[in-house]
């Protein structure tokens, strides 16, 4: 839900001017894509209510813990319940550290505009895009195995992240031009990667060794390579 939401932010940046205007190709194309990707994620979430009884709703409880440990809130047994606390912890976190981000690209492209809802809107839509699987990288960890379809999808975000990296690292090779936003840019994404490096260690692992499924279990996967020794 936070990924398709990501998405869906995105496709507001064209009319707030937030948006990278291509020079080359038409920007027709970049929008028409951009909607084209949020429609496939909303329709993944309508096969996702369509199926919802297959779920493992038990297992999606990022941030009902600290909820529960400060004692505001007794486990509740509806999933509704359950999904909205969690949800609550997620986007207080984003928007917390938004707030945060926002301040830190004024400072750092020495533009300090605090009053500037769309420089805040940007600072959420990022945050939220580094911090939109953490919850599904939560409920890998409690199976200790990932499916190859599950496993895929947190690739190729990964894949998005590098190539919006490259972009960033080579513009100034392409353009001749050096925005002054580059570095603390290249920053953040790095950051990004560093969210999901935990994982990719373990599906490179798990590749390596011969898995179909990512095993995030280092004993199972030390008594293979034991094996293979």
């Amino acid at each position: 839900v936070a990924a398709v939401s990501n998405r869906c932010l995105h496709c507001g940046s064209y009319q707030l001017g937030l948006h990278y205007n291509p020079l080359v190709l038409p920007r027709a194309l970049f929008m028409f894509l951009d909607g084209l990707n949020a429609l496939a994620g909303l329709l993944c979430l309508c096969f996702f209510f369509k199926y919802f009884q297959t779920y493992e709703k038990d297992k999606d409880n990022f941030g009902l813990q600290v909820f529960e440990r400060l004692g505001c809130v007794q486990s509740p047994r509806s999933f509704w319940k359950r999904y909205l606390i969690a949800a609550s912890w997620l986007y207080v976190m984003v928007g917390a550290t938004a707030l945060v981000w926002h301040h830190v690209r004024g400072f750092a492209v020495h533009q300090v505009r605090f009053s500037q809802p769309k420089d805040y809107y940007l600072s959420f839509y990022e945050v939220l895009s580094a911090f939109a699987l953490i919850p599904q990288l939560w409920m890998f960890h409690q199976d200790k195995r990932v499916p190859p379809t599950l496993a895929n999808f947190v690739i190729f975000v990964a894949a998005h992240q590098v190539l919006v990296l490259t972009f960033w690292a080579c513009f100034p090779w392409v353009s001749g031009i050096t925005p002054v936003n580059r570095n603390i840019q290249m920053v953040f994404d790095g950051c990004s990667l560093l969210i999901l490096s935990d994982f990719l260690f373990y599906w490179a692992r798990s590749k390596w060794y011969g898995y179909d499924e990512v095993v995030l279990d280092l004993e199972e996967i030390a008594m293979v390579a034991r094996d293979w020794d």
